[in-house]
């Protein structure tokens, strides 16, 4: 269930977070996004000592792919659903790596260090703040039904590999059947019918955006985000307050008792279900975000990522993935293949898009500099 850390965009400072289901951290220090406007997002990244560097020549078949992506449970799946099929296809070994995000892919361009990583599998917050930097190569649609993607799920660029929800989630002990909460204004409500401590991503991307549907904001209208009614809503809940700062946190703060509501993304929401744990959740106004495959820009290889990026777009590889972990397949084709019972626990079931939101990664791109000030003055005041 994606990583059992969260990866945090390109403009949040990271200590310990990493993917949705991911064991593997990232480095202990990120850049922010001010460090990435005023350096070129290079700030805190070094290459490994005696990387080679060299101009992007166009190379025969490589033995290896080298590509970056969240470890753990994640990782297993993405082997089996694409991994081991590209290297069937074309001989071709695909080498996992350590997360890369913005800054680490604009450090691999800039210094042309292509040995680092010929693929990231990055978070799509972060391949918005790379696309938005001329970081990536053009995606080669030649081979690829790009009208196959869902709306948003795809630029010139990059395209999703997977969709998660960030989705609220109770204990149906404290509120059992139709005293459940049904939405986010429940959760953001100061007092009344759901009394009780509520955990949150302590981050302010998908927590500013949950807290302004909290507000009352429609998902149709979420965006450009109005961050003071974001504030407001956080406001109301200030003393009830939470955070977690990994997956496992937000877990563990549901089924210890130390909070009885929380964000939660789908995929561990889901894993407390199936393991008889007293929660349950709601795709009713989650935000959806998820992962994204880039190819640094100018990569030698490219050619051959290329070949890897057909197989991550095929339906079936897609359907297969969705079927070894709850989160939703980007492309059509690949939900038609799904079972209606996994459709129903995963974000891109044709009934959850429907009550869903997908998160605006270019409006992030931009102002998410902005929105983690606001958020942390607000954390700290």
């Amino acid at each position: 269930m994606r990583g059992t850390e969260r990866h945090s965009p390109a403009w949040e400072t990271v200590t310990k977070k990493g993917n949705r289901m991911n064991t593997t951290s990232r480095s202990a220090y990120r850049p922010t996004r001010r460090d990435i406007f005023k350096t070129g997002l290079g700030v805190g990244v070094s290459l490994a000592a005696g990387t080679l560097t060299m101009p992007a020549i166009a190379q025969s078949k490589p033995d290896q792919l080298l590509v970056a992506d969240g470890g753990s449970i994640l990782r297993d799946a993405y082997t089996k659903a694409y991994y081991e099929p590209f290297t069937q296809k074309t001989g071709i070994k695909v080498v996992p790596q350590s997360y890369m995000g913005a800054a680490e892919i604009k450090a691999i361009v800039d210094n042309k260090a292509w040995g680092q990583g010929d693929v990231a599998l990055t978070g799509t917050a972060e391949a918005a703040v790379v696309s938005t930097q001329g970081l990536a190569e053009k995606i080669d649609y030649g081979n690829i039904d790009r009208a196959d993607f869902f709306d948003s799920m795809s630029s010139d660029d990059w395209f999703m590999t997977l969709v998660a929800a960030s989705c609220l989630a109770w204990n149906t002990e404290k509120f059992p059947g139709d005293k459940a909460p049904k939405s986010w204004t429940d959760f953001f409500k100061k007092s009344g019918s759901f009394p009780g401590r509520r955990t949150l991503q302590k981050a302010a991307t998908l927590t500013l955006d949950i807290a302004a549907i909290g507000d009352g904001v429609a998902r149709d209208k979420l965006y450009p985000l109005d961050i003071n009614r974001s504030i407001a809503s956080l406001d109301r809940i200030r003393d009830d307050i939470v955070w977690w700062e990994s997956g496992s946190q937000s877990q563990q703060n549901m089924v210890s008792g130390e909070a009885d509501l929380g964000f939660l993304w789908n995929g561990r929401a889901q894993q407390l279900k199936d393991q008889g744990k007293p929660i349950d959740f709601t795709f009713q106004d989650a935000v959806l975000d998820g992962d994204a495959f880039v190819i640094p820009k100018g990569h030698p290889n490219a050619k051959w990522a290329h070949e890897l990026a057909v197989v991550f777009a095929d339906g079936k590889n897609q359907a297969k993935f969705t079927e070894l972990l709850p989160y939703g397949a980007a492309t059509k084709s690949g939900v038609a293949l799904v079972s209606p019972a996994r459709l129903a626990v995963t974000p891109t079931g044709p009934e959850n898009r429907k009550v869903t939101v997908l998160q605006d990664f270019a409006w992030w791109a931009k102002n998410g500099e902005e929105a983690m000030r606001r958020f942390t003055e607000w954390t700290i005041g």
